[in-house]
């Protein structure tokens, strides 16, 4: 399976993301240590973030 930026983001689509984004794993150069994608996995390249609504009364529950 050949996984491009085209391919991946249909792929989010098709399992219910709305939004998906790609972003080089340089743009983390500043996030703080235990928070970069590297701290996770050291190999990393890329992130994936997708999103996805909900209902704005779930901020809203009580805990």
């Amino acid at each position: 399976m050949n996984l491009n930026s085209d391919a991946v983001k249909a792929m989010s689509g098709r399992l219910g993301a709305e939004l998906c984004g790609i972003a080089s794993v340089e743009r983390f150069s500043r996030a703080p240590q235990g928070f970069h994608p590297n701290d996770i996995y050291t190999a990393c390249k890329s992130v994936i973030v997708m999103a996805s609504r909900f209902a704005w009364g779930t901020l809203q529950a009580m805990p």
